[in-house]
């Protein structure tokens, strides 16, 4: 019987601490505060790819960054590709893209790194310009 009462005195300390934990948590949460003004800076998303592997999945990647990214401003989409050999049907709907203007201000430059071979000097080519 002490033991049992003692087991429920420990169980309700617990679940005391963990309610007055989980309250406190909840009164000093952060509020996402806008910009003021709402003046959000346009901003430069860079997509590095390697065609042969990702030609597949590049165009939904787009889709989805010029879509589904929630950003008040305008984006630039930089995709940056190397290929060791030509592939004309997916470059020719990556060079489509360039002229559009997509809702919110969105656009596409498409790059070819021709002396590239990885990602990081793709990368390296976009920083530069």
């Amino acid at each position: 019987s002490a033991t049992l009462l003692l087991v429920c005195v420990v169980n309700t300390l617990f679940t005391i601490i963990i309610l007055y934990y989980t309250v406190r948590s909840l009164c000093h949460r952060r509020v996402k505060r806008p910009v003021p003004g709402g003046n959000y800076p346009p901003v430069s998303v860079l997509v590095p790819c390697y065609l042969p592997n990702e030609q597949g999945i590049i165009m939904g990647t787009i889709a989805h960054i010029l879509k589904r990214l929630d950003y008040p401003a305008p984006i630039t989409l930089y995709i940056v590709y190397n290929t060791p050999t030509d592939l004309p049907a997916i470059e020719a709907d990556l060079a489509a893209l360039q002229p559009i203007q997509f809702e919110g201000g969105r656009r596409v430059c498409v790059l070819r790194a021709s002396d590239s071979r990885s990602k990081a000097e793709n990368l390296n080519l976009v920083l530069g310009m």
